[in-house]
This record gives structure tokens, sequence and C-alpha cells, in this order.
């Protein structure tokens, strides 16, 4: 059941989007309403980000009330001063006794090399995507929307031989458990289909070809070059099991099993990936269980990012490439 996304989860769980359509650059608030104990996981060793220690088990701070993606590299971090600001004139937030500080850990993806590198996600944008978190009419949407619309895959031969990818959105339910898994897609490697295994974005054989080269014939050959910084796939996993923090990074640090089953390679030098995982519910559930479900709705996640994505900035997406 892979056609679920975090609309599921209305009450809890709310997402919105801010795209900056000429500039190519956007983020995506992930908002909490009624809190999340939420564990993280660094899969990537080019991380961009803010707030990370506030999902480990060992900060004072229990619950977040958010999460935010977004492009334009570390200058995107300005977007969740804005989320911050949204929640907090709703009542969202940690009680500190002189008032709210909603709690709102960050990841950036580097998109300058599609549409204006100058254009980059800030605080006002932030405050639009949490808004329109907040009015819930967004939750469905993917592609090329938000901190997906400037992101790509395939840059081993460089970022203008890439394929156009985006943000995708799956889950699983399995009677009262609900998992739902977001996905920004933005990996050096290439991206596999999570049920049968084909080539859905990655290299192509030049600029202006739409015809893909696998990504192993690349390696085997030495070819590639420095991918430099112009990648990272980030996902949230929101689920109703019950979860304690330490449950949650280990359930964050399964789902990036999915990363590297769909994407090849994955983890590069040269990717910064994170990955959370949010308890928002109550239910009881074994946790091996509960990690495969994760790993199936975030592998589906990577998949909806490729076949929801369109030709965009020069690149061509999934729909128009030929496969080897």
């Amino acid at each position: 059941m892979r056609d679920i996304t975090c609309a599921e989860l209305p009450s809890v769980v709310r997402v919105g989007h801010a795209t900056d359509n000429q500039g190519l650059t956007g983020c995506t608030a992930i908002v909490f309403p009624k809190g999340a104990v939420c564990g993280h996981a660094v899969a990537g060793v080019a991380t961009g980000s803010r707030e990370l220690p506030t999902t480990t088990p060992r900060h004072s701070v229990e619950r977040i009330h958010g999460v935010v993606f977004c492009g334009g590299s570390a200058f995107g971090l300005a977007a969740a001063d804005g989320v911050m600001r949204e929640l907090e004139a709703v009542g969202i937030g940690h009680q500190t006794g002189k008032g709210l500080v909603p709690i709102v850990p960050a990841a950036v993806v580097y998109d300058l090399h599609i549409g204006d590198p100058t254009a980059r996600p800030d605080a006002a944008m932030g405050a639009a995507a949490a808004r329109e978190a907040l009015g819930g009419g967004a939750a469905h949407l993917r592609g090329n929307v938000g901190a997906g619309i400037g992101v790509s895959a395939g840059k081993l031969l460089g970022p203008e031989r890439a394929t156009k990818t985006g943000i995708g959105q799956a889950g699983v339910i399995k009677g009262d458990l609900v998992v739902a898994a977001l996905a920004v897609v933005n990996p050096v490697g290439e991206v596999h289909h999570m049920e049968d295994g084909r080539l859905l974005a990655g290299v192509r054989q030049s600029a202006t070809s739409n015809r893909l080269v696998a990504a192993r014939e690349i390696l085997q050959q030495r070819l590639h070059q420095d991918p430099l910084h112009h990648n990272t796939t980030l996902a949230v996993v929101a689920t109703t099991a019950k979860l304690s923090r330490t449950e949650a990074c280990w359930i964050a640090e399964q789902s990036t099993v999915a990363l590297a089953r769909h994407i090849e390679p994955p983890f590069t030098r040269h990717d910064g990936d994170v990955l959370f995982a949010a308890s928002v519910g109550d239910e009881a559930v074994e946790l091996h269980f509960l990690a495969m479900l994760v790993r199936e709705a975030l592998g589906w996640a990577l998949t909806d990012a490729c076949l929801a994505a369109k030709d965009l900035g020069g690149l061509p997406a999934c729909g128009s490439l030929e496969v080897p």
C-alpha cells in the first residue's frame, strides 16, 4: 500500500512547501502540531544541518515540532527561522516558562547548479511553507515542489549530465499502524525502482542525451569526476508507533538501508544524507517489523520522487529518459 502520503496523518503531521519557480529552489516544512519523539541518522559526510542534537537521546528537550528541508546549501538553513516564528504564533513549541520555543531541526541539499545560484530559501519562504503546512492543503504534493524543485540524481560525470528528480512520498498501513515517508532525492548516484530494480534516474550519456549510462560502468572505468557537493538525499519517516528517542534513532539508522538498496553508489563522500524518524502515536509494535515497513515506505518514496518529477532546468526527468 504505497499510495498513501503524510495526508494520512492530518492531526499529527502536516506538510507545506515554498517554491521559487524562477530561481528553482525552495523549502519544505514537515510540522508536528502535537510534537513528535524524533531520532535521526546521518549517512553522508557532506551534511548541512541545524538543531540535530535535539533528535538524540541525551538532549534535554524530549519532543520536536517540525523538520525543515531546504535547497540553497547552507544558506537555506535560514528558512527554519521562519518556520519557528509561524509555529510560535499559533502556540506550537517547547514551553520554557518565559515563552514558547519551537524545536525545528533542518537539513539542506545543494541545488545551486540548477536555476539561479543566488536564489536561496530564507525566513520568509520558511514562514510560507509553515503556513501552508498548518493550513493542511499540501500534504499530498510531490515532484518539483519545495525543496525538491532544484534536485537531481546521477552526477558522477557532472551535474549537467544528471536526471531531474524531486520530492517523493509513500507509506504503508497495517491495521492502526501507519508509516509515511517523505524524501528529497538529490544523490550523486543513480536511483532504482523499489519493486523491479529498473533504473529511474542517473547519469546521461551526454548533456544533450536522454539515454542513461549505468553507474557501475562509470565506476568500473574510473571515469567519474569529483562531483563536489551537488548532492544529498533527505528523508523523514513518520509513524504512529510509540517510540523512545533511542528507538527512533535506531529506526532512522534502519531507514538508511533503503538508500543503500535503491541508490548506487550510496553515501558517497559528496552526499550529506540525513534521515529522521518521528513517532507521532501510541501504537505498540515490534521494532524489527517496524523497521521492515520503514525501509519499504522509504524505498517507495525514493521511487516516487523520480516518477513524480518533471523536466526542468535543462534536465530531463524519468518520463523523458531512454533506459539502457
